[in-house]
């Protein structure tokens, strides 16, 4: 009798086993890269992140950075104010996208003013008109809009925005991200350039600065910080 040759049901059990291993290594391999690059605090998570708090930082400066342009006295002189024609408030938040509440929120006061609204006068297009950015509980920043002048004193009800979303909640992780802005005098050059130039004298700092700070427990604060030259101190 002829012995049979080939493989036996032991070591075909034994090879399906090995290969079910190798697959579940490779799935488990896959599985943890994938969740390395997309997952939420994975690397394009956070490239996508970065980007969207570096736009909406850069549109929120250069936009606060208007504050009191146009601003001027009887002789044509500048005349902008922090105080009167730009204001820090706390504790505010938008009511139908288009009004600020609570109303009869008082301005803040002192020379260090910080909160989650700053509200400005500037002139656009020939007029004045009023703008201003706030930042929600839950991480949204806002840029808001009108088309008409307005005094920065309650009630705030008066004044109607058209608000504009800049920076999303959950780009910076919802839940674990505040937004404030803050106001100090400070000899502040824009674009953090220097005093020294080549030849002639140089430009004349601006006395106040604004910053606006991201505190993220998550991925870490980011500080932006604003020359505000078009203001020429405070108003008290």
């Amino acid at each position: 009798m002829k012995r049979q040759r080939g493989l036996s049901l032991i070591s075909l059990l034994i090879g399906l086993l090995l290969a079910t291993l190798s697959l579940m290594a490779m799935v488990s391999l896959y599985r943890g890269t994938v969740k390395q690059n997309y997952g939420e605090s994975g690397a394009v998570r956070r490239v996508s992140r970065d980007t969207q708090l570096d736009n909406a930082l850069m549109t929120a400066g250069v936009t606060l950075q208007n504050a009191g342009f146009g601003v001027v006295d009887g002789n044509g002189a500048a005349a902008g104010k922090a105080g009167t024609d730009l204001v820090v408030l706390s504790g505010m938040s938008l009511a139908s996208n288009s009004t600020l509440t609570p109303s009869a929120q008082p301005v803040q006061s002192g020379h260090a003013p910080s909160g989650n609204t700053v509200l400005w006068r500037s002139q656009e297009n020939g007029s004045l008109v009023c703008q201003g950015l706030l930042a929600s509980p839950d991480g949204n920043v806002w840029l808001l809009q009108s088309t008409r002048d307005c005094t920065l004193a309650p009630p705030w009800s008066a004044i109607t925005f058209t608000a504009l979303p800049l920076l999303s909640g959950k780009a910076v992780g919802a839940g674990s991200a505040a937004v404030t802005f803050s106001v100090g005098d400070s000899s502040c050059w824009p674009y953090n350039s220097s005093t020294t130039v080549a030849s002639g004298p140089a430009a004349a700092s601006a006395p106040l600065k604004a910053t606006l700070l991201v505190q993220d427990s998550q991925n870490g604060d980011v500080a932006h910080t604003v020359c505000l030259n078009n203001l020429i101190g405070w108003s008290s």
